[in-house]
C-alpha cells in the first residue's frame, strides 16, 4: 500500500486530500480532510474533519481507513490540532479509534395547524446580499457561542440554501436578533398544477425567546399553502422545542450523527470556559496517542485556569479512555459520579464535583454537513 497526500495550505487551515494506493498507482480509498475553526465552550478551536471516506470494494477490509487515521491523528499538533470530527458510517468502527458520539440531528415534522397558538408576524426582511452581511454574520457569531460544534461562518454564502429564501428579524431599535432559511417543498401533479405542501425550515437562528417566536410567527404566513412544516435539524436548537404547545400530531426522528475525538487533552483543557467559583481535580487519560494520555491537574477561578502534567504515578480523581472523554469535554450531558459510572473506560477515584462543574451539559449541533 502507497499512501499520497496532496496538502492544501491556506493560513492556518490546511487541508489533505488523502489517498491509498496499491503499488501501480491504482486509488484504493481516499478521503478528504480539512481544518476548520468550531465552537467549544464558547470559543474557536482548529479542528480536524473527516469527510468524503470511501474505498473501492475489491480493496475494502485491508486496513485502508486504518492506515489512514493511524497516520493522521498522531501529528495532530503538527497541523495545530485540538480534537477531530467526522460523520461516521459506524459508530462501533470509529469508537476503536477513540471518537464517541456528541450530537444527533433531530428532525421534526408537524401540522401547519401546530402553530396557532402564534400571531402571524409578515414583517421579517428577506436576506439583501449588499445590505445585511454584518447583520447576519454578527447574529451567528452570537448564537453559536452557545452551541459546541458550530463551524466558524465569514461568507454570507453560508447563508444561501439552493431554492431558499432567507429572512432576517430585526427588533423594535433596529437591530438584527434572529433569521430563517426557508424552501418551499411542491411538487407537480401530472396535469395541470404545482401542489404545494411543506414548509421546509432549513435553519433557525435567534438570540432571545422574543427573536425566537417572531421567527416561528412568520411561519404562519404560508398558512393555506402549505399543510406541513418540516425543521431539518432542531438537536442544535431545543429552545425551538420548549416553544411549541401541540405535540399529538409532531414528529420526531432522531439521528445519532457526529462524533468527537480528542487529539491534544491539554489545549482542549486550557480552551475549556470555567466557572467563577474556585474548583481543582486531577483528571488521568488513558489512551494511544501521546497529545492526549496523561495525568493532568487543573485548578481554576474567575474562569480561568492552571493546567499542570503530571507524574503517571499520580494520584487521580478520575480516570477515563478517549471516548468518554469527547462526551464530558462536549458535556452531552449533566453528568455526575452516578451517570458517568456507566460509560466505558471511567474509574472514579476521588472527588469528581469540581470535575463535572467545569464540563456541564452543553448544547452540540451542526447544521453543516462535511
Amino acid at each position: 500500500m502507497i499512501t499520497k497526500t496532496n496538502i492544501h495550505e491556506n493560513g492556518p487551515f490546511r487541508s489533505i486530500h488523502y489517498q491509498q494506493c496499491t503499488e501501480d498507482g491504482k486509488e484504493m480509498s481516499h478521503a478528504g480532510i480539512d481544518t476548520k475553526l468550531t465552537r467549544f465552550a464558547g470559543g474557536w478551536i482548529p479542528t480536524m474533519t473527516v469527510g468524503g471516506v470511501g474505498t473501492l470494494p475489491q480493496y475494502r477490509r485491508q486496513g485502508c481507513v486504518r492506515a489512514m487515521l493511524e497516520d493522521l491523528l498522531p501529528r495532530a499538533r503538527e497541523f495545530g490540532w485540538y480534537v477531530s470530527l467526522l460523520h461516521p458510517f459506524s459508530f462501533s468502527y470509529y469508537r476503536k479509534f477513540g471518537y464517541e458520539r456528541v450530537a444527533d440531528t433531530v428532525i421534526c415534522d408537524m401540522p401547519m395547524s401546530a402553530l396557532d397558538f402564534l400571531p402571524r408576524y409578515p414583517d421579517l426582511i428577506p436576506l439583501d446580499e449588499a445590505k445585511h452581511p454584518e447583520d447576519i454574520l454578527s447574529v451567528f457569531e452570537t448564537f453559536s457561542k452557545n452551541r459546541n460544534l458550530t463551524f466558524q461562518r465569514s461568507d454570507i454564502g453560508n447563508f444561501k440554501k439552493k431554492d431558499s429564501v432567507t429572512y432576517l428579524y430585526y427588533n423594535e431599535a433596529g437591530v438584527c436578533e434572529g433569521y430563517v432559511i426557508t424552501q418551499i417543498d411542491n411538487y407537480y401533479d401530472g396535469i395541470n398544477r404545482m401542489v404545494s405542501v411543506n414548509l421546509i425550515v432549513h435553519e433557525i437562528v435567534y438570540l432571545n425567546k422574543n427573536a425566537l417566536m417572531h421567527l416561528l410567527s412568520f411561519l404562519r404566513m404560508y398558512e393555506g399553502e402549505l399543510k406541513t412544516v418540516h425543521f431539518r435539524d432542531i438537536g442544535m436548537t431545543p429552545e425551538v422545542d420548549l416553544c411549541f404547545k401541540h405535540f399529538m400530531d409532531t414528529k420526531y426522528d432522531m439521528h445519532p450523527d457526529i462524533m468527537a475525538r480528542v487529539l491534544d487533552t491539554e489545549a482542549m483543557l486550557r480552551a475549556n470556559a470555567y466557572p467563577t467559583e474556585h474548583g481543582v481535580f486531577v483528571l488521568r487519560v488513558e489512551d494511544n496517542l501521546e497529545t492526549v494520555r496523561g495525568t493532568y491537574r487543573v485548578e481554576y477561578e474567575r474562569g480561568s485556569c492552571e493546567v499542570e502534567l503530571l507524574s503517571d504515578t499520580a494520584k487521580a480523581d478520575l480516570t477515563v479512555g478517549a471516548t468518554a472523554l469527547s462526551k464530558f469535554f462536549y458535556g452531552t450531558d449533566a453528568f455526575c459520579d452516578e451517570t458517568a459510572a456507566y460509560l466505558d473506560g471511567v474509574k472514579i477515584e476521588g472527588n469528581t464535583r469540581d470535575f463535572f462543574r467545569a464540563f456541564p451539559k452543553r448544547i452540540n449541533g451542526l447544521y453543516e454537513h462535511f
